[in-house]
């Protein structure tokens, strides 16, 4: 397009005033989606219940970064609270890669949804000599509570970042 074309397609003279097209937000390019550090795929089976939480370990379970075909096995214990509307809890997941410990929110759309949405903040190490970082975990897990709890699952750990003092 000529230098005369663009400058046509930014101005345009209306009754004599000029009106100046100028970019706004909605041009602006969409920042990217965050991407995870870590993603976990894991299926899981609780254990007897007890009167105040279930109690929970990996059957499978697979840990990786998001943007790298590395995939190494895992193991995911926790505890979780139900309510009607979702719960809370905590979890752990150890793997060659990193060792990831958060406490969580459960919420879901229905009393009747076995689908729950998780939302929690942890630390996550690796190493010998681990380095602790801050990190904010979410997903979603399935419940299936018959003949016994099982629960399939994502969760995406994100870093976030280092308060400032």
């Amino acid at each position: 397009m000529t230098k005369w074309h663009l400058l046509a397609a930014g101005l345009t003279l209306t009754a004599g005033s000029a009106i100046v097209g100028l970019p706004n937000a909605a041009g602006a390019a969409p920042k990217p989606a965050p991407v995870p550090q870590y993603v976990v795929e894991f299926s899981a089976i609780a254990a007897p219940p007890s009167s105040t939480a279930l109690d929970f370990h990996s059957t499978s379970c697979a840990i990786g970064p998001a943007t790298n075909p590395i995939v190494v096995l895992c193991d995911e214990t926790g505890t979780i609270k139900f309510t009607n509307t979702g719960g809370s809890g905590t979890a752990t997941v150890t793997s060659a890669l990193s060792s990831i410990n958060w406490r969580f929110k459960l919420h879901r759309s229905s009393v009747s949804s076995t689908m729950y949405q998780m939302v929690g903040k942890g630390t996550e190490s690796d190493g010998a000599s681990p380095i602790v970082r801050l990190v904010r975990v979410s997903g979603t897990f399935t419940l299936t509570p018959t003949p016994d709890p099982t629960f399939q699952g994502t969760e995406e750990v994100f870093p976030l970042p280092i308060p400032v003092d």
